[in-house]
């Protein structure tokens, strides 16, 4: 049943979905290898279409790629960089909107490799606490206090065990 009012449509497809979720369930479970070989033949026809549309929305919108890997960092558990993050208990509080802000505020477009920095390393993703600055100079900055302390207790484990 099409709605004109989207929130009403998304609702809707919530509520069928949650209803019928052993029949939907059932028909991947049923033809999940029909569905990998169609997203491959999908993939396979439409790839040169789909880069260039991934290389319209990184020229158009160049925040987006560092918005969805922060929150990744921070909520997919089986990121790499998780322990580190959304495992310290690092939360990610940013809103597109105000990534764009950031990315215009400062100047990220005229840097070479922008990344995204955390002003307090031990602070959550927050607009108040977060920057775009140069990759290399995010890759000296680190926590020295917390690498010193892993550094001095690998010595006194080794000096323990002698």
């Amino acid at each position: 049943m099409p709605y004109k009012d989207k929130q009403k449509a998304r609702e809707y497809h919530k509520r069928w979905c949650e209803e019928n979720k052993d029949r939907i369930h059932g028909y991947y479970t049923n033809n999940r290898i029909k569905i990998l070989l169609y997203k491959k033949k999908y993939w396979k026809d439409n790839r040169d279409e789909k880069i260039l549309y991934q290389r319209k929305l990184m020229l158009e919108k160049p925040w987006r790629s560092h918005y969805f890997n922060a929150k990744n960092r921070c909520t997919n558990k089986n990121n790499q960089d998780y322990k580190t993050y959304g495992g310290r208990g690092i939360k990610f509080l940013l809103t597109m909107d105000e990534i764009k802000e950031l990315w215009i505020r400062d100047r990220a477009f005229s840097l070479h490799r922008a990344t995204i920095d955390k002003i307090d390393n031990n602070g959550n993703y927050e607009f108040s606490n977060c920057r775009f600055i140069e990759q290399s100079e995010n890759s000296t900055k680190g926590n020295y206090e917390s690498r010193w302390r892993q550094i001095k207790a690998g010595l006194n484990d080794r000096r323990n065990s002698n």
